[in-house]
């Protein structure tokens, strides 16, 4: 593991980072160019990739998405679990969904909410608007401040998109009413076959660009006016098997040990019908964050 001077933190803005070497090339739903290198921050814990475009052009290349890119969200583990959040702390009230996409999590809400969204493809805003979603603005930058405030934000799958997260938050902290939560659902870096692949983890699709830990919102709670109301770890669907877990733990350290190009592990994949490479789509490897502001707008 190396230490890197020539780079800043783009959460905190420390020099204080490692590297962990080339990412894997996974598909993105944007077209990008090369994965760029996997650092670790450590004063924030953020993990982060590097190269990547600024957030402007991220935006413009987003902007162009199609509106079927996904399609059956709405039986999602985190949308179940953030609509769960909802309901428990506000029977009504202002929710706010960033990157909403065609307006799938909104539109299961019931009527008693008011739904806004941030959404940067054309597209989808359109389908979203035609469901009675009021779109604010294409990115988080975009929004204006003193205008609405919001009882619920939501960002599901969306943080690990952004280049500047505590930047981000800080924006949407400031629209956020007191005793409002902010609900974010994005990977875990401190899963256990994440730990054990690391930068070679299935995880890291070319448009996701930061990648989170319970540290990392530990430490953003220190220097924004949000407290911790509960982390929940959660994976997204994949087998019912209760042994599903524990087979792909087993082969992401056979994977870890001997690697892709031993013969024997090509062999043992062809044998056990596994994937070429380890997916841990049955293990807790994502994150429900809950995050709330306090009615006084100081912090202890």
């Amino acid at each position: 593991m190396k230490t890197s001077h020539l780079l800043r933190c783009p959460s905190c803005g420390s020099e204080s980072l490692s590297g962990y070497g080339p990412l894997r090339a996974m598909n993105a739903s944007i077209d990008l160019d090369a994965p760029g290198n996997l650092y670790e921050c450590s004063q924030c814990y953020l993990f982060f990739r590097h190269p990547v475009l600024s957030p402007a052009q991220l935006v413009r290349l987003y902007r162009r998405l199609p509106d079927d890119l996904w399609s059956g969200l709405s039986t999602r583990v985190d949308y179940d679990l953030a609509r769960s959040v909802i309901s428990k702390n506000f029977s009504s009230g202002k929710v706010l969904d960033v990157g909403c996409f065609r307006g799938d999590f909104l539109a299961s809400l019931s009527e008693e909410y008011e739904k806004f969204g941030v959404e940067p493809s054309e597209s989808a805003q359109q389908i979203a608007i035609g469901r009675g979603i009021k779109i604010i603005a294409s990115a988080v930058e975009e929004i204006e401040i003193g205008g609405l405030k919001f009882n619920v934000i939501v960002l599901t799958d969306v943080i690990e998109h952004l280049v500047h997260p505590l930047q981000a938050l800080g924006k949407l902290e400031r629209v956020l009413s007191p005793d409002g939560v902010v609900i974010i659902s994005t990977g875990n870096t401190d899963a256990l076959p994440w730990r054990l692949l690391r930068n070679e983890y299935w995880y890291y699709f070319l448009d996701h660009v930061s990648f989170f830990n319970r540290a990392w919102f530990e430490w953003t709670t220190k220097r924004l006016p949000l407290q911790i109301q509960s982390i929940k770890p959660f994976s997204h669907p994949g087998s019912r098997n209760v042994t599903a877990p524990w087979l792909e733990l087993m082969h992401t350290i056979f994977y870890r040990l001997t690697g892709p190009k031993w013969m024997l592990y090509r062999v043992a994949c062809r044998f056990f019908k596994l994937s070429g490479y380890p997916v841990t789509s049955s293990w807790q490897d994502h994150l429900l964050v809950v995050l709330r502001k306090p009615m006084s707008e100081f912090v202890e």
